[in-house]
C-alpha cells in the first residue's frame, strides 16, 4: 500500500510541475506524471491545483506556462507566487506605520499581506490606486481612491490623472512595488504605471 503523501511534499511536488512546465513552456501530461514519478490521475489533480492558483494553464493532454508578459501584467497571476515572501514582509513593514499616519500604497500584489495586516492601525488616511486595497482597508482607514484609465488586469488605475492627484497629498510614508529594480531604476511593463511608480 503506497503511503500517502504530507502537504508539504504534495505542495513541492506541485511546485517542481510548475518548474518544469515553465521551464519549457508546454509539457504534455503524461510526460509530466513520467518525469514527477507519479500517476496521470495524480499529475491531472496537481495541474488543476495550480491551474486553481493562476500559477499555469492545463489544457488537452497538457500543461502551459504563462507568457512572461501575462505573468508580470495580470494581478491575479502574480498574487500566488512567493506568498511566504509577501506574508515574511508584512511585519516589518508595520513597524513603518504610526496610528493616525497618511500612508501611500500602490497596486502590487507584494502589499496584500501587509495590507491586510495595517488593518489594525488606527486613525489611517490611505492614498492608492488600487480597487484591491481599498476594499481591503474600507472599513478600518480612510481611504482615497486615485483615478484615471482603469487596468482591470492590475485591478487599478494608472496615468497622469493619478500624477495630478499625488501632487495635492502629503504622505508620511509610501510602499510602493516594482516589476524589477535595475541600476537604481523601477522597471514596468505599462508605462503609465511606470511613470506613476
Amino acid at each position: 500500500m503506497p503511503v500517502r503523501k504530507s502537504a508539504a511534499e504534495v505542495e513541492q511536488r506541485r511546485q517542481e510541475a510548475l518548474r518544469l512546465v515553465t521551464g519549457v513552456g508546454e509539457v504534455r501530461i503524461d510526460e509530466l506524471a513520467h518525469r514527477l514519478g507519479v500517476s496521470v490521475m495524480t499529475a491531472h489533480r496537481d495541474l488543476d491545483d495550480l491551474q486553481s492558483r493562476n500559477l499555469l494553464q492545463k489544457r488537452r493532454g497538457v500543461a502551459a506556462a504563462f507568457s512572461t508578459v501575462q505573468r508580470e501584467s495580470s494581478l491575479r497571476l502574480r498574487e500566488h507566487v512567493n506568498a511566504e515572501f509577501k506574508a515574511a514582509i508584512a511585519e516589518p513593514l508595520l513597524d513603518l506605520v504610526a496610528p493616525g499616519d497618511t500612508v501611500l500604497i500602490d497596486c502590487g500584489s507584494t502589499l496584500f499581506p501587509f495590507v491586510r495586516a495595517l488593518s489594525e492601525v488606527e486613525q489611517l488616511q490611505v492614498v492608492t490606486n488600487s480597487l484591491r486595497v481599498s476594499y481591503l482597508l474600507s472599513e478600518s482607514a480612510t481611504v482615497t481612491l486615485l483615478g484615471d484609465r482603469f487596468y482591470p488586469e492590475f485591478e487599478s488605475c494608472a496615468g497622469p490623472e493619478v500624477l495630478r492627484q499625488l501632487d495635492r497629498f502629503r504622505v508620511d510614508v509610501a510602499f510602493l512595488t516594482a516589476t524589477c529594480v535595475h541600476n537604481g531604476g523601477l522597471s514596468h511593463p505599462v508605462r503609465e504605471y511606470a511613470e506613476n511608480k
